[in-house]
């Protein structure tokens, strides 16, 4: 995992430590391996509040990774009422990635917080007046209360948009009741959206496969509403198959399998009311031996 993930340079003893950080700063995946959980402290031999002290002192020298246009994603969205394209800054997996990272060596503080938060608050659909900026939506009370940009898929956008807001500490900028009673409006039960073989045009780009379900549960853990989802003991997480041999295993296979020994942890873990429902990104998999 080490040698696949981080540049050899980050072990290599005879350099210095603060060329071993920058290192780690200029390679995004030595960042996210970091951040998530892929290696630890140790195999690099440094310690957070070095990357932050050093960060710190060489600001003008990282202040890249602090602005909003690196942060976000450039995107090329469609109104069908104006019809025309729109660009467009988004929440990705790359700003999740960033934000954790920031977040883990107490770098927030480097970022305009108020800025990115009113940026991602503004892709929340609330009414058929787009925020300034935002392109027009069709039928926008399909989507209402979701985060939503036309040819993008939205469950996901939506938990991007507010894992990116709880790190950033902006959940208050947001219309809570709304998000949630979104999500729910599309839940079809079972932890299912819409199927994943329809075969339809699908404009809000649900397909109903293990990342949409996966993207739903984050988002309804993060807004505190997994109590309003009351079969959730029978969710299950169906990878695409559409266009797939049979007998392939495909990574969405993988992952509907991890899920499902994830959501049955946590599960256990919420027979106990005090204790908050884990991620299904992190949770523990605890395997039977027999």
């Amino acid at each position: 995992m080490r040698d696949e993930v981080t540049p050899d340079e980050v072990f290599d003893s005879s350099k210095r430590s603060e060329q071993r950080t920058q290192t780690i700063l200029n390679s995004p995946l030595a960042k996210r391996a970091i951040a998530v959980g892929w290696i630890g402290w140790d195999d690099v031999d440094l310690k957070p509040r070095e990357i932050s002290e050093y960060v710190h002192q060489n600001r003008k020298a990282n202040e890249l990774q602090f602005a909003l246009e690196f942060l976000l994603t450039r995107e090329r969205a469609w109104s069908w009422v104006d019809n025309k394209g729109w660009d467009v800054l988004r929440v990705g997996n790359f700003t999740l990635d960033q934000l954790r990272w920031l977040r883990e060596v107490d770098c927030l503080d480097l970022v305009d917080r108020e800025k990115l938060i009113v940026q991602i608050a503004s892709v929340q659909v609330l009414s058929a007046i787009p925020a300034p900026g935002q392109p027009s939506i069709h039928d926008w009370k399909d989507v209402k209360g979701l985060f939503f940009t036309p040819c993008y898929p939205t469950l996901q956008d939506t938990y991007y948009s507010l894992a990116a807001l709880e790190i950033l500490g902006g959940l208050d900028k947001i219309d809570r009741e709304a998000c949630i009673e979104g999500i729910l409006k599309r839940h079809r039960g079972k932890g299912y959206f819409t199927s994943p073989d329809s075969g339809g045009f699908n404009e809000y780009h649900i397909d109903g496969s293990v990342r949409d379900t996966i993207a739903a549960f984050e988002s309804l853990r993060i807004l505190g509403a997994l109590d309003r989802v009351k079969d959730l003991d029978h969710w299950q997480f169906r990878p695409q198959r559409r266009g797939i041999a049979k007998g392939q295993l495909t990574w969405q296979d993988v992952e509907a399998w991890v899920c499902k020994q994830r959501l049955e942890i946590i599960l256990r873990q919420k027979e106990n009311p005090q204790t908050p429902a884990s991620s299904l990104l992190t949770a523990t998999i605890e395997f039977n031996r027999r």
